[in-house]
Order: C-alpha cells, then sequence, then structure tokens
C-alpha cells in the first residue's frame, strides 16, 4: 500500500509547529528562489527574518507556515529583533 506524502504546503510534518529555522530547513518548500524570498521579506510579502548575528538570520515556524498557507495575501506584521522574542 502506498504511503501518503504531505502536500507541498502541509508544513505540519516538515516544520516543528513552532520555534525558529533558518531558511536552510524550509527552502525547498518555496515554489521559488532564496533571493526572491528574502525580497518579498524585505517587501514585508514573507516573514520577517530575526538576525541572530551579522550572518545568521532565523524565521519564526508559525510565520513560515502561514505564508506557505497563503502565498498571495500573506503580509508581514513588524519585523521583530531579538530582544523581541
Amino acid at each position: 500500500m502506498p504511503t501518503a506524502t504531505p502536500a507541498v504546503n502541509d508544513t505540519s510534518q516538515l516544520l516543528p509547529p513552532s520555534g525558529w529555522s533558518r531558511l536552510a530547513k524550509f527552502k525547498h518548500l518555496l515554489p521559488f528562489s532564496e533571493d526572491q524570498f528574502r525580497r518579498w521579506g524585505k517587501e514585508g510579502r514573507a516573514p520577517q527574518p530575526v538576525r541572530l548575528s551579522h550572518k545568521c538570520a532565523v524565521y519564526s515556524n508559525d510565520e513560515v507556515t502561514r505564508f506557505l498557507a497563503d502565498l498571495a495575501n500573506y503580509r508581514a506584521g513588524t519585523p521583530r529583533t531579538q530582544e523581541q522574542s
């Protein structure tokens, strides 16, 4: 009997329901390039990263899940900093 695979936008089994992930952890779920995702983030059309250092940024799993569920209508809230977490 074949096993069912989760839909592309079903992140429930691919990302933890809460917490933080780096882009490398979920980039395979994006229907476009990493650069496009970053551009959309700057425009407020994708989740905003939280900078842990000048080379390390993480994204809220809750926000990434919400973004992937509704790409066309997603709008990011205010950018979060490490101190707000």
